[in-house]
């Protein structure tokens, strides 16, 4: 079947690498920006922490910026920061870093913004975040335009010129790398279980924006997610497949892309994903 779909011929695909994507490609995340941005983000989130500054997630309300989300709000959690998430709604705010989430951040104290799934177009709405004080590092996917927002730092694989194979990730794996680079960085060891979770998580994002699984990136994504979720022990991801599955057995990718995606979408369709 792969053969009669010329799978071996694009990129040099083999079918057994194909098939069989290695372990070791989920921890990379060279590519999902420019060196010099991955480092000052880094460095940023370093200094955060080192503070204990308050951070902020400002998420896209569909289903990849909602796991996005969650990705980089466990993932900080888990290392000790002071970190909590935003959506806009979606009927009256639309998307990406608005405004009355840039109010609230400042009302509470916040220092600093991540962006997950949004933020590369966002000139005028980070222009009024360093207004506030408040520095904004983006984490996206989407295509870059002429004029560059003025945030601490971007995270995103189209700012690297050329080929580049992590422009295919969804916005939460662009979250995923970002966790597992902060570790590494941090010199902290990711643990195996957090690990899981995180790439379990990252597999309903990259299946709801129907990124390329030609993309050895993407297939150990979701090769490892789909395990994970069905070994979960987490009670919301537990949840999630009994009341979007009606069967015992082991859920499958085209369970999550007909049930479980279109749960993640909809809250931001029809009122506040926030307070879903």
């Amino acid at each position: 079947l792969l053969i009669s779909r010329k799978i071996q011929d694009q990129e040099h695909i083999e079918i057994d690498d194909f098939l069989n994507p290695p372990f070791s490609l989920l921890k990379e995340y060279k590519g999902i920006s420019l060196d010099s941005e991955l480092e000052k983000a880094l460095k940023r989130l370093t200094l955060a922490k080192k503070k204990k500054e308050k951070v902020l997630i400002n998420g896209d309300p569909d289903a990849d910026g909602i796991t996005g989300t969650s990705v980089l709000v466990i993932g900080l959690r888990e290392l000790g920061y002071n970190v909590d998430y935003d959506f806009p709604t979606r009927a009256t705010e639309g998307h990406g870093l608005h405004p009355r989430i840039i109010d609230e951040a400042k009302k509470d104290g916040v220092s600093l913004v991540l962006t997950i799934d949004c933020g590369t177009r966002e000139v005028k709405s980070i222009e009024y975040a360093n207004q506030q004080g408040i520095d904004v590092i983006v984490c996206d996917h989407h295509r870059v335009g002429k004029i560059m927002p003025p945030c601490h730092a971007m995270l995103n694989p189209y700012l690297v010129e050329g080929h580049n194979p992590m422009k295919v990730l969804a916005g939460a794996g662009i979250g995923l790398k970002l966790i597992i680079a902060l570790y590494d960085h941090l010199k902290e060891e990711l643990p195996e279980s957090l690990l899981n979770d995180l790439t379990g998580i990252t597999s309903l994002g990259t299946i709801s924006d129907r990124m390329s699984l030609l993309s050895p990136h993407n297939r150990i994504i979701i090769k490892h997610g789909i395990d994970a979720i069905n070994k979960t022990n987490k009670e919301g991801l537990k949840a999630l497949k009994a009341i979007c599955t009606n069967h015992d057995q082991p859920i499958k990718p085209r369970d999550i892309a007909r049930t479980i995606v279109p749960r993640l979408n909809a809250p931001g369709r029809i009122g506040n994903t926030a307070a879903g």
